[in-house]
């Protein structure tokens, strides 16, 4: 994800969602300096448009308790394909979205550009810090001896 701080903002997409308070939903996020895309979840047209926005977005949001079983598979496809991040999120309120953008954009500060010693992040190949590597043991069971 690139940091809000550098040249280019973190593209955020939420995926399903309370219709009715998407634009709190984008002004909570760009007052964290993100960009922000928004999908209403309905996949009964095809999932192109969806496929589209999850290739463009750096962080992916996707709320289970409003969104068909359709959307939410799709949305996993796509975000392991195009290797985006996505947060399953349980609710649709606005607090559980500005609190995981603001937690993701801390995360990605922290771990920027940064290279785990150990070598054996889960998730991330070739040495890449996992973005929660301070509360996660790596594949071998071990605890990441530290970044470098």
């Amino acid at each position: 994800m690139a940091v809000s701080g550098s040249s280019q903002k973190t593209r955020v997409l939420v995926v399903g969602g309370v219709t009715k308070i998407s634009h709190q939903y984008r002004s909570a996020v760009e007052s964290m300096g993100c960009r922000f895309e928004y999908h209403d979840g309905c996949v009964k047209k095809g999932t192109s448009n969806l496929e589209n926005m999850v290739r463009r977005a750096d962080l992916v949001l996707c709320p289970v308790n409003c969104n068909s079983h359709g959307a939410c598979k799709a949305v996993k496809v796509f975000c392991k394909r195009y290797k985006k991040t996505l947060k399953m999120l349980r609710g649709s309120g606005l607090g559980i979205i500005s609190r995981t953008v603001s937690d993701s954009v801390k995360e990605d500060r922290h771990t920027q550009g940064k290279y785990c010693l150990c070598g054996a992040c889960p998730g991330r190949p070739r040495g890449r810090v996992n973005q929660r590597m301070n509360s996660v043991r790596g594949h071998t069971g071990r605890r990441c001896h530290g970044f470098q």
